[in-house]
């Protein structure tokens, strides 16, 4: 017998890992943006072991910011340049 039907993820949203693996953005970075309150969250996992669901475009608009190695003052500017730019 089969479970209850899975809800599917709503279309332009990745898992962290997913978003860091599609924009070559180190996990924890995508993990601290969520955290930061910069990129939105689409879905909590219902069980533990699931997958938080982000959206992608926020994702996509940070990434191109991206710059690895930053310094905390440069990631400042950065981010002061994106909140200007929204």
């Amino acid at each position: 017998m089969r479970g209850p039907p899975r809800a599917t993820a709503p279309m332009n949203a990745l898992s962290v890992r997913e978003a860091a693996a599609k924009y070559c953005v180190p996990p924890s970075t995508v993990s601290g943006w969520v955290a930061a309150g910069l990129v939105r969250v689409v879905s909590n996992p219902e069980r533990r072991g699931q997958p938080k669901l982000i959206a992608e475009p926020d994702v996509a608009r940070l990434a191109a910011a991206y710059v690895p190695g930053a310094t905390p003052r440069l990631r400042k500017r950065l981010a002061e340049a994106l909140a200007h730019a929204s």
